[in-house]
């Protein structure tokens, strides 16, 4: 018998995992592309057992992905690869249920999160992240923390330990059938630990991950955990007020609210707040629901199936993408995050994974010492702390700055060459990217030894 609630459980976490990305905060207002995104995951929300509507959800995350290229952050990509195999399946097979869909699809989105995970974990096994004094681990406990615990305590120390393990184990837990579903457990469980503090902004990546971890789990599984879900949020009788006005209705005024408080500034503060509590809501929810039902049901454990061609082309796809940074082709966005890897220059900080540059981008970089700016508050070489931490960025990344007029500053050569660019005043690296370059290329700063402060951490 198919599990009827497996889908839309799925289809839920995946449209909760797009509104939690546009309502954080962090990418500015939304614009048009956006704003569809965001009616397509509310009416996704009101009916989630059509697979037509997950479909248009689909496409307008796809749509907004590549709109916001190069700046579209990992777990939109990642969420991008998925929606394809959505998109192809529907345009192909026409299903009705989102079930059907989802469960179609299942073996090459599994696939592709592996893929990623595994490089996400694989990028922290270097130098910079492995040594406490340096590594974004401590520094997220210490951020996270409000400052309770400083970078050299032994518990900051603990949390990167942690951290690594937790990140190597997750997805060969979800590799290996045995222990499939338990990684499921343990990976939304790591998950809602690190989203647990609001100074660390990593809600969308986690909720994108809890909708994916859900199709290693066995349907059943799901199915009654969503179940579960369900029954104890039709008690309240906010949801049972909110269930008898149109959908329509409520999708049109809650994306009203959206757009109008994400465009001033108290209201979009309500939105980072509700964004967090969406997510701390969520994983504790599907972590405690499917504890409940792991445990009860005896369910087979599923197996990783033959993937269609179709999906070996997006896995394939995937591959290259996080393995651009070791290519010399980018680093932001390539699920590097919070690793510290540097792969600038010649060499590289990873322990064994070397770095072969096909193009030359990541060979001319330069030291931000300054940014100097006409309008006042607005130094956006990247963020301010490669400014004060004197950080590299490679010469692609600050042409793209450079592009605004308004906009100068100091950079100094590896070789200690200084240039002072003054806003307004033409300089050849004023000149801009190729059309390639600007679309597809986006690098992390990074910290320079013996240059920069070594404290620095970039995400």
């Amino acid at each position: 018998m198919k599990p009827t609630t497996f889908g839309p459980t799925f289809v839920v976490v995946w449209a909760l995992a797009n509104l939690v990305h546009h309502a954080n905060g962090t990418r500015g207002p939304l614009d048009l592309i956006s704003i569809l995104n965001v009616l397509a995951a509310l009416w996704v929300i009101a009916a989630p057992h059509s697979a037509g509507r997950l479909c248009l959800l689909a496409g307008t995350q796809v749509l907004d992905a590549v709109w916001h290229l190069p700046f579209s952050p990992d777990h939109q990509l990642l969420a991008a690869f998925v929606n394809i195999l959505i998109l192809h399946r529907w345009l192909r097979a026409r299903p009705s249920d989102s079930t059907d869909l989802v469960m179609a699809v299942a073996g090459g989105a599994r696939v592709v999160l592996l893929i990623a995970y595994a490089a996400a974990a694989l990028s922290k096994y270097n130098e910079s992240f492995l040594d406490p004094a340096r590594s974004c681990a401590t520094w997220i406990a210490t951020t996270a923390s409000g400052g309770l615990i400083d970078r050299g305590d032994g518990a900051a120390t603990g949390f990167l330990i942690v951290t690594l393990l937790a990140e190597t184990s997750i997805p060969l837990l979800l590799l290996f059938p045995k222990t499939r579903r338990w990684g499921v457990i343990f990976g939304i469980g790591f998950h809602l630990l690190v989203c647990l503090s609001p100074a660390i902004g990593v809600a969308d990546f986690s909720v994108t991950l809890w909708a994916l971890f859900l199709l290693f789990a066995h349907p059943d599984d799901v199915s009654d955990a969503g179940g579960a879900v369900r029954s104890t949020l039709r008690r309240s009788a906010i949801v049972r007020d909110l269930s008898r006005v149109p959908a329509p209705i409520l999708v049109g005024v809650t994306t009203t609210l959206i757009v109008l408080g994400d465009r001033t500034e108290g209201g979009s503060t309500v939105l980072i707040l509700f964004s967090w509590i969406a997510t701390i809501v969520t994983g504790a929810a599907l972590l405690v629901s499917l504890v409940r039902t792991t445990l009860r049901n005896r369910s087979t454990t599923i197996r990783l199936s033959r993937l269609p061609a179709v999906s070996v082309v997006v896995c394939l796809a995937m591959l290259a993408l996080v393995a651009s940074p070791y290519l010399g082709f980018g680093t932001s966005s390539r699920f590097t995050m919070f690793s510290g890897l540097r792969t600038e220059g010649s060499g590289t900080n990873h322990l064994f994974l070397p770095s072969a540059h096909v193009i030359d981008s990541q060979n001319r970089w330069w030291i931000v010492e300054r940014v100097d700016t006409r309008r006042p508050g607005e130094g956006r070489t990247t963020n301010a702390s490669p400014v004060t931490a004197r950080a590299g960025i490679p010469e692609v990344e600050i042409r793209r700055h450079l592009s605004d007029r308004d906009l100068g500053g100091t950079f100094v050569s590896p070789s200690g060459r200084k240039v002072i660019i003054k806003p307004g005043v033409d300089h050849p690296m004023r000149g801009g990217n190729r059309w390639l370059e600007e679309r597809t290329q986006h690098y992390r700063p990074f910290v320079v030894t013996r240059v920069s402060d070594p404290a620095f951490c970039s995400n």
